[in-house]
């Protein structure tokens, strides 16, 4: 299918269904296409009253990147994120617990008599994070392994991507952030630390941004001047992948 498209991206009418007025299309791993956006923009040109695309890929740098076409008015953009906490209780088939969330959320006054299996629940959340996979995997041991495979592989993949020279230093800013999460970093402080130019600093800190691996915070200051000069406080997207960095998964 994937060369297909690549030699011709009219190719796709042929797989399209005779039954329907307007066929959903689902492409998966978008990004190994060679012209993303300009196939979009075909189909979308001249066939999008007989075809909708909806497509998704992996690697969120190398999508930002591969979008040369602006298609504007013509795509809407959706992140998804990892598993958040009622997520996670609903694809761990607790849904009892999650209804009791969500009258907790609802209601300032409601008192949960489920209170201390939810803080069980939670915990479990806090130390292994959302990553469908680790969350939708029962054993402990094999949830810390999906995590470490996380850690060496996909975030070595979006180094890769990202075009990073300096893998080593790389991972260990990744690891120096981890300790730092929830607090104030500054990107001075980490190029004196790492011996490397602020800019490499900056450069690798916007590359796990794209990636959702981390998300900066700025300082609020009524002065917009003093807010853009002052740091930032550093907060890891996954608590699984953090904990993982610091090697703090117990079983």
């Amino acid at each position: 299918m994937l060369s297909d498209l690549d030699t011709y991206p009219l190719n796709l009418l042929a797989h399209l269904s005779t039954e329907t007025k307007r066929n959903v299309v689902f492409i998966d791993e978008i990004q190994y296409l060679t012209d993303l956006s300009n196939f979009l923009k075909l189909i979308y040109d001249e066939h999008h009253e007989r075809i909708k695309i909806v497509a998704s890929g992996s690697s969120a740098f190398y999508l930002d990147n591969q979008f040369n076409v602006s298609l504007l008015g013509q795509k809407r953009v959706f992140q998804l994120l990892n598993c958040d906490f009622e997520d996670l209780l609903m694809l761990q088939g607790k849904e009892e617990f999650w209804e009791e969330v969500l009258k907790i959320k609802n209601s300032a006054t409601f008192k949960s008599i489920q209170i201390a299996k939810l803080k069980v629940e939670w915990e479990q959340f806090m130390i292994y994070g959302g990553y469908p996979r680790v969350v939708t995997e029962p054993g402990l041991t094999e949830k810390k392994e999906i995590l470490k495979e996380i850690k060496d592989s996909f975030v070595k993949w979006d180094i890769s991507e990202s075009g990073v020279k300096n893998e080593l230093v790389f991972h260990q800013l990744f690891k120096i952030l981890a300790y730092q999460s929830f607090q104030l970093v500054s990107q001075n402080e980490l190029s004196n630390t790492l011996r490397i130019r602020s800019e490499t600093i900056q450069n690798y800190l916007r590359i796990m941004q794209v990636c959702f691996h981390v998300a900066m915070a700025k300082s609020f200051f009524s002065n917009v001047r003093k807010e853009l000069v002052k740091m930032s406080k550093v907060y890891f997207l996954d608590g699984g992948l953090c904990n993982s960095l610091l090697n703090t998964l117990r079983l």
